[in-house]
């Protein structure tokens, strides 16, 4: 049972890591050839959005090294969970659940969660956190509390510093106002 556990800890410990090294990967080239993250970035409110274009690209390939290899795990997910709230709110929360169209916020939710979860459970056993003897704040009820506490803190002190969303405009509500 132990083994089992270990490899599902693996398992999606890995893939999560797969995913945003292939995201941040994608960002950085994207970024490199100057097609469009930094004007992505600035169209949500995102500024400044080149700086933040080679940001996100460089933490989310830093971040899926640290998920493969299971080091500081609740610290990493976290992260990874901030970097899905930012998206969620700046981007994705208009657009509906579903990605059809629009991008649906179902992606990034679900990465969210999962990343809580797994920060609460921490790596398993089959991690360099575990071989380095890093128990202590990997009990489950601190880490949760330590991967919940860096992704709201770190997605709320981002927003509050960075974004600026486009405020809607009460013009065309005062037009229809005096036309009626």
């Amino acid at each position: 049972m132990e083994d089992t556990w270990n490899l599902v800890l693996l398992i999606v410990r890995v893939w999560i890591g797969i995913v945003i090294f292939i995201h941040g990967a994608n960002h950085l080239l994207r970024t490199v050839r100057n097609q469009g993250v930094s004007e992505d970035l600035e169209k949500v409110g995102i500024r400044p959005g080149k700086v933040h274009a080679w940001a996100f690209s460089v933490v989310e390939l830093v971040l899926a090294e640290l998920l493969i290899v299971g080091i500081v795990t609740p610290v990493a997910f976290g992260v990874v969970a901030a970097l899905m709230l930012v998206t969620f709110l700046a981007e994705q929360r208009k657009n509906g659940f579903f990605f059809t169209g629009a991008r649906g916020w179902e992606y990034v939710a679900t990465l969210g969660v999962v990343s809580v979860a797994m920060g609460a459970l921490g790596p398993g056993e089959w991690s360099l956190d575990w071989i380095a003897d890093l128990t202590f704040p990997f009990e489950p009820g601190t880490a949760l509390i330590i991967t919940v506490a860096i992704a709201v803190g770190l997605a709320g002190a981002f927003l509050a510093m960075f974004w600026r969303p486009a405020k809607l405009s009460a013009a065309p509500a005062k037009a229809k106002a005096k036309a009626a």
